[in-house]
């Protein structure tokens, strides 16, 4: 989500130059939410304070171009008029009849709401992904927002398909006028953004590649926690990324001395946990482990999940001085993820004492939580079914592969034509020969025959060994100062030398597009 320069101050200043840039779009101009879908109901979530009420913002229609994959802006969105205070913040994506749309055909990949003025520690004081996740501040306390704040959202839809679609971005917000929450004693509560890229990398996403981290016993598989232990061979933009052996640290502010009162986690498919622990001097301690639950029967392996939220009796004493640590868990035993994230949000009140100061002698405090949310009707398409053989003959031999109007050529396994043959000690290249400045793809290896219905847990970059292109493909100069938002790797060409990347003669190998996963090709190795 962030920029792409040199550490937390740099990404801030990028990230506000981009919020005030000239608004972006993934097609036609977007309205504030002409014609979205209503509530149902403006009643908030039991124990809201009195006067509380649930509202329903939009940003669209958007036309979301076909494969489109790009990170965007939305200036100046719809909020309250008055100051008040928000209890409760969820977020969906609708299409333009009012259904949501199924996630292996289009999602919001993540949205991050910002204010200026900021709120918290960071400009983005909500974020959501495809988990769905409902962030619940407790009774009693509420983040406080001012009438005249501006709100922009910096948000990826991710269509994985080649047709375009109209679709809305929804808000929702639980909210109370401040002098009516202020009458009820509400406490003021800020945003706390916990990312595990800070340190490492001024963008938000790394990658976990199979084999990597260590066998975990509650999990009962090999795992990797990132950024402690290294996770892959390179990021998404095929930098080195090795692990620092602890964690990512965030130290506390005197400004932030109080009590953290809730918090959830945000990762990807593959993702198992969002760990943070609280550090002083050499003490560490855990004060939250926001797990990913999967609906999935086959594992933690698409977005059919839910983060955990804190119970609502949770509570941790926050100190000036000492550190949040930070660690995101993703499987390594089943397939590798890319483009992953490992993001916190919490919620903190400054001057409040009444948290537990897990350091204290004795001290107790619930570390896991809840999900705040079931299977989601959306998320039923997982794949998987009615897998083909791979196309008999001999295919012709060749040095080149062409990506054009979402198809490999030679080598796609949506047609019957027998598999291309490439040379074991000669160069082979992909092209990307679509819009590249908009639609990027990838050469990710799957496990063969990788042939059966796509969904949102098919297919997966399970096989050995593990090949990857990164995104092929330019930042969009449409984008100007956005373009360092993207994962596109700047090279619209990827080149391999099969044997020298362990391909072995007599083998076939299969790939898909992990951007737009319907993409499947072969080639086979021959001497």
């Amino acid at each position: 989500m962030l920029g792409r320069h040199g550490g937390r101050t740099a990404a801030l200043g990028l990230l506000a130059c981009a919020l005030f840039a000239p608004t972006a779009s993934a097609g036609s101009l977007p309205q504030l939410g002409l014609g979205a879908p209503q509530l149902e109901s403006s009643e908030c979530t039991p124990g809201s304070p009195a006067g509380c009420q649930r509202i329903r913002y939009a940003y669209g229609p958007v036309t979301v171009r076909p494969g489109g994959d790009l990170q965007l802006v939305a200036k100046d969105l719809q909020k309250p008029m008055y100051d008040g205070y928000i209890s409760r913040l969820t977020a969906n994506l609708y299409r333009a009849d009012g259904t949501v749309p199924p996630v292996d055909v289009i999602h919001l990949h993540h949205g991050a709401w910002v204010s200026n003025p900021t709120y918290g520690n960071f400009p983005i004081f909500f974020a959501a992904g495809e988990e769905k996740t409902h962030l619940q501040i407790p009774q009693g306390y509420g983040l406080r927002i001012g009438g005249s704040d501006a709100w922009s959202m910096t948000y990826m839809l991710h269509n994985l398909t080649p047709r375009a679609e109209d679709v809305y971005v929804t808000y929702d917000l639980d909210y109370t006028a401040a002098e009516q929450a202020e009458s009820q004693g509400i406490k003021k509560v800020l945003p706390l953004w916990l990312d595990v890229m800070n340190n490492t990398s001024p963008i938000s996403v790394f990658n976990v590649q199979r084999g990597f981290g260590h066998f975990d016993k509650k999990y009962k598989r090999k795992v990797c926690a990132y950024p402690k232990e290294r996770c892959a061979d390179f990021t998404p933009f095929g930098l080195s990324q090795p692990g620092n052996g602890v964690g990512w640290d965030w130290t506390v502010p005197a400004r932030d001395d109080g009590t953290i009162v809730a918090m959830a986690g945000h990762m990807h498919p593959g993702g198992l946990e969002d760990q943070v622990s609280l550090v002083h001097g050499n003490a560490a301690k855990r004060v939250f482990t926001s797990e990913a639950k999967y609906w999935d029967s086959t594992g933690p392996v698409s977005w059919d999940m839910s983060m955990t939220l804190t119970p609502a009796d949770w509570r941790v004493r926050l100190k000036a001085g000492d550190r949040i640590r930070l660690n995101a868990v993703y499987d390594s035993q089943q397939s590798s993820w890319y483009s992953d994230m490992g993001i916190v949000m919490a919620f903190v009140a400054p001057g409040d004492s009444s948290g537990v100061d897990v350091f204290s002698p004795g001290a107790k405090l619930a570390t896991t939580g809840a999900v705040t949310h079931g299977h989601l009707a959306e998320n039923d398409n997982h794949g998987g079914s009615n897998a083909r053989p791979l196309p008999g003959g001999k295919g012709p031999l060749t040095s080149r592969i062409k990506i054009a109007n979402y198809i490999y050529s030679p080598g796609d396994l949506s047609t019957p034509a027998a598999i291309p043959r490439v040379r074991a000690n000669k160069k082979l290249t992909f092209f990307n020969e679509d819009n590249k400045d908009l639609v990027w793809h990838t050469i990710t290896t799957c496990a063969s025959p990788c042939t059966a219905s796509t969904g949102i847990a098919y297919p997966l970059a399970n096989a050995l060994p593990t090949l990857d292109s990164l995104e092929m493909g330019n930042a969009s100069p449409q984008l100007g100062d956005l373009s360092h938002l993207q994962p596109a790797s700047g090279q619209v060409a990827f080149s391999i030398t099969p044997g020298k990347a362990g391909l072995h003669p007599g083998r076939t190998y299969t790939y898909f597009c992990r951007i737009h996963p319907f993409m499947r090709g072969a080639f086979k190795v021959v001497k």
